[in-house]
């Protein structure tokens, strides 16, 4: 996986900003899946993807740490935390922070 990610990244860095039909990038997958190597790399290319705005799928608002947090990744969640620091301080709609999340679930 981790040749494959490289290979993609080096050929066409673009790949991190796309969206499948969900609105999902690379990186929330990377986050839901807990490919924590995955993110890391995702992360190494452009830290910024950690503190992207949150989305609205289902009528719930998300980012790739709430993502991590609600699903008990706690290695994704350690690699977001310490690449994007801030973003252990998204806030969804609902007023919920990581931790919120992370003992909802």
């Amino acid at each position: 996986m981790k040749e494959c990610i490289e290979y993609l990244l080096q050929k066409n860095r673009n790949v991190l900003d796309l969206k499948d039909d969900r609105g999902w990038t690379p990186l929330r997958h990377a986050a839901y899946h807990n490919r924590w190597l995955a993110t890391t790399k995702l992360l190494n290319v452009d830290y910024s993807l950690g503190y992207q705005e949150l989305i609205t799928e289902d009528g719930i608002t998300t980012s790739a740490i709430h993502i991590a947090a609600s699903l008990g990744h706690c290695e994704t969640m350690k690699v977001l935390m310490n690449l994007c620091p801030g973003c252990s301080y998204f806030i969804d709609k609902e007023g919920r922070n990581i931790l919120h999340v992370a003992v909802e679930n």
